[in-house]
């Protein structure tokens, strides 16, 4: 019996696909989830409320001899969680140790960052949580946790992950929002820093941190008004940014399936 699951906040159509006993192709392929195909070009990057139809499971039959003892393998999906490293001019840092820790692991797992700044780690496919210490600092990652660009939380998550601070993630348009996507256009020299959201801003955000070839055109329904606060809320009235030659931006890559589909972290 089909059944729908309604998508809460962190969850991607790989922990769904996990937690149902499926590989998340055979659920974002299902005839049943085409308006969820159109609507989420990237299946692993879904919004609290999608709706995502779990298909009928059907027993699979095998002729096998009597009186003999058989192995039964079932396929078990690679994971992989991809993370760059980035200084804020937007260079790779490269040659950097990192250590990685989540629940339920038996010892941390330790590398260097690659010349282009990356950093590549298998995980389970369960994993939603984990925690990256590098250059003296730890950063907390909320895995398959980013909403769609064509929502002004998904905004916020990403300058939040390319050394901005928007504040909160709660899908509204604030002074330290509006600051940080000044900020954010500043930096960019083909953008103008009106700190207003834009088709080019919106462009940007997604190719710097999803990096999945998607176009703007195939996400849904932008945001064209998003709600503002007329006047600053207590932590609004200034925006921070640490300073330094030791600073840098965690640009949450991609966790992906061995196919070299990728799942946003």
């Amino acid at each position: 019996m089909m059944k729908t699951h309604i998508v809460e906040q962190g969850e991607c159509l790989a922990t769904i696909a996990a937690r149902h006993g499926y590989a998340w192709q055979t659920i974002y392929n299902a005839p049943e989830n085409a308006t969820l195909r159109r609507r989420r070009p990237n299946p692993n990057v879904l919004h609290p409320g999608d709706a995502v139809v779990i298909p009928e499971k059907h027993p699979v039959h095998s002729q096998i001899a009597t009186g003999r003892q058989h192995t039964f393998k079932v396929p078990r999906e690679t994971w992989e969680l991809r993370l760059r490293l980035r200084d804020h001019d937007h260079e790779a840092i490269g040659g950097v140790a990192w250590t990685l820790t989540y629940e339920t692991m038996d010892e941390p797992i330790e590398g260097t960052t690659g010349d282009d700044g990356l950093i590549t780690v298998p995980l389970p496919s369960h994993v939603r949580r984990a925690t990256l210490s590098v250059m003296g600092r730890e950063h907390s990652l909320d895995i398959g946790g980013l909403d769609p660009i064509s929502r002004i939380t998904g905004i916020q998550q990403r300058l939040t992950r390319l050394g901005y601070h928007p504040g909160a993630a709660d899908g509204v348009v604030g002074p330290r929002t509006r600051a940080a996507i000044m900020e954010f256009q500043a930096s960019q020299d083909d953008l103008d820093a009106t700190g207003h959201l834009d088709d080019a801003t919106r462009e940007r955000l997604l190719g710097m941190c999803d990096d999945d070839g998607r176009v703007l055109e195939m996400e849904d329904e932008l945001e064209d008004h998003p709600s503002e606060r007329g006047a600053p809320a207590e932590g609004d009235d200034e925006v921070e940014r640490d300073e330094g030659d030791d600073t840098f931006d965690v640009d949450e890559g991609q966790h992906s399936s061995g196919d070299g589909h990728g799942v946003l972290a």
